[in-house]
């Protein structure tokens, strides 16, 4: 069952992924002036899963980085740790955009990004 639904979920997530990062980021870039619209990298080039996490979308990798990663190393925390806490924060983040749009916490979102650990 699980992989009839395989294809036409991956059509539907490049889809999105298009619709989002390609027509509305920057249409919504233009019309503000916002000149620097590298919303993704060559993340379909990506050799290793951690080259695709910081390729695939710019925008939340560098806000990680900035406001998570970054404070918890200048507080003498080791960069394993710092990359840990930044994971776990973003599997909280993607069980909570998962629980509102299905309106229930199942832990589908959190599960999926904690199978991913490297």
């Amino acid at each position: 069952y699980f992989f009839r639904l395989a294809a036409p979920n991956t059509y539907a997530w490049l889809l999105m992924f298009f619709a989002t990062f390609h027509l509305y980021l920057n249409a919504f870039a233009e019309l503000t002036g916002f000149t620097d619209k590298n919303f993704y990298d060559d993340w379909w080039n990506s050799n290793t899963l951690g080259e695709y996490w910081r390729k695939w979308n710019l925008p939340v990798h560098n806000w990680l980085t900035r406001h998570i990663y970054y404070p918890l190393i200048r507080r003498k925390f080791s960069r394993g740790f710092s990359m840990f806490v930044v994971f776990i924060f973003s599997a909280i983040m993607h069980e909570y955009i998962v629980a509102g749009c299905i309106e229930q916490v199942t832990m589908i979102g959190f599960n999926s990004m904690a199978f991913q650990l490297p």
